[in-house]
């Protein structure tokens, strides 16, 4: 019992440390100028859809 609840203790340590860390440091771009865009295709099977990518980046950036 004595065990179990050092465990239980040392795995709540762990936890509590792994979200202690410095913050992220600040980007030189502000958030509020840039927009996400997402883009899902799967595979790259043929030159059709190497074509559509590349398009699609070309507009988007």
């Amino acid at each position: 019992m004595k065990r179990a609840a050092l465990c239980l203790l040392l795995v709540s340590v762990c936890l509590a440390l792994c979200s202690c860390g410095p913050a992220a440091p600040e980007s030189g771009v502000q958030d509020a100028d840039l927009i996400v865009v997402g883009f899902s295709q799967v595979g790259a099977e043929s030159d059709w859809r190497n074509g559509n990518t590349r398009s699609m980046q070309q507009a988007l950036s």
